[in-house]
């Protein structure tokens, strides 16, 4: 999973969109009635998108470049999972408007979700040269840098936003944690993360990246903790949920009924949740739930067909059940196969379930090719999970399956 900041994306895409909402949508047409903009504050306010949706329709026909209609479209097109809708939207904003930074935010944060790091760097640095003395364009460059592994230029950004934030706010921390955390400096980490803990304890961010260090610590009862006391500080964010099911079936004593009900909590804040929709069918799966698992499959890949979690998840259970019954290795190719499309062939978790497809058809030398693959970089996994993609990469050698019995 990517671990983009919550608290940063919640920021831009809710903060932000119903802060320009309630400065530019409460004006009255001439007859008094309530215009298009606050139809929409209201009906997203009570959970209805699709309301939302189509007042922001005849909002943006009445004024095709309202910029507040524009990004707050966009946002919900994100939520939903329809990426190319959202882009075009903050596109044509940001040609109405190319100097207002939250657009840039905004549109980086769906470029991550895309996994085009890329262009979110490219966004990342516009926002430092419009704002450079600010803190939060060095935390989002220093976030795009991690993706595309980067690791020694995210280092000088981290330190940049630490040095511009002098010593205030959550961006200087956050990205020098984010750095030592994804390199596996788990004690730095964890003496910076206790620090921002020190002066700022309702931060659910620091609590979730305090979890995250201590999960690289082993630690996995402390950080169960940390991603409750996250929860408890923002109970409406459900990502924070999400985080927790991972949690939960992270360390030796795995608790996928905690985690089902996690994901569950998750996609009722938030529907389109495709990798709650994964993680609960993983989590299925393991108890045996094969049906229901199917389901959450499905449905992730109905959210989003072009998110890789649903076609990951399919392909995983197809190659490495340990069931002979629920095994099915050309279909697992073909879902592997897809998933890695959709990736660029670059990240670890797709790569790893190619190699696990190949080798429940026997196809051994490519079995350890893509696993050797997916073992490049060191950094692209936990460290409680590294021995364990090692041990599969050896099983293929020997010319042997991997089962997942865990």
């Amino acid at each position: 999973m990517r671990y983009w900041p919550v608290l940063l994306t919640a920021a831009l895409l809710v903060g932000g969109v119903v802060y320009g909402w309630k400065r530019s949508s409460r004006i009255p047409t001439a007859d008094g009635a309530p215009t298009p903009l606050t139809r929409a504050i209201e009906a997203a306010a009570s959970g209805d998108d699709d309301a939302a949706l189509s007042h922001l329709d005849e909002a943006l026909r009445l004024d095709p470049d309202n910029i507040v209609a524009l990004r707050s479209r966009a946002r919900i097109y994100a939520r939903r999972g329809k990426i190319d809708p959202a882009l075009a939207d903050l596109d044509r904003a940001i040609k109405a408007n190319g100097q207002d930074l939250g657009l840039y935010l905004q549109r980086l944060h769906i470029y991550t979700i895309a996994r085009n790091y890329e262009a979110a760097l490219r966004d990342a640095d516009r926002f430092v040269e419009l704002a450079p003395d600010a803190p939060t364009g060095y935390l989002v460059r220093t976030e795009a840098l991690l993706s595309l592994r980067r690791y020694e230029e995210a280092k000088r950004a981290a330190e940049t936003a630490h040095a511009r934030s002098k010593g205030e706010g959550a961006h200087g921390p956050q990205a020098r944690i984010e750095v030592a955390v994804r390199t596996d400096e788990f004690e730095q980490a964890l003496r910076w993360v206790d620090e921002w803990i020190e002066r700022e304890p309702a931060s659910a961010e620091a609590h979730t990246l305090r979890a995250r260090t201590l999960r690289g610590k082993g630690d996995y009862a402390g950080a169960l903790a940390a991603r409750t006391r996250a929860i408890a500080l923002e109970p409406r964010l459900g990502g924070y949920y999400l985080y927790r099911a991972y949690t939960r079936v992270a360390g030796p004593k795995k608790d996928h009924r905690g985690a089902i009900n996690d994901c569950t909590r998750a996609i009722h804040l938030n529907p389109w949740d495709v990798e709650a929709y994964a993680l609960r069918g993983y989590c299925r799966w393991k108890l045996r739930e094969y049906a229901a698992a199917r389901r959450d499959l499905d449905e992730a890949i109905r959210i989003d067909p072009k998110a890789p979690e649903g076609y990951t998840g399919l392909a995983w259970m197809l190659a490495t059940c340990p069931d002979a019954a629920q095994r099915d290795g050309k279909r697992a190719l073909e879902h592997a196969k897809r998933a890695n499309e959709l990736t660029g062939r670059k990240e670890e978790a797709q790569l790893s379930t190619l190699a696990a497809a190949y080798a429940e058809l026997g196809q051994f030398d490519e079995a350890v090719k893509w696993m050797t693959k997916a073992l490049e970089d060191r950094y692209g996994w936990h460290v409680d999970k590294r021995k364990e993609a090692e041990d599969r990469l050896a099983a293929y050698r020997a010319r042997k399956p991997w089962y997942d019995t865990r």
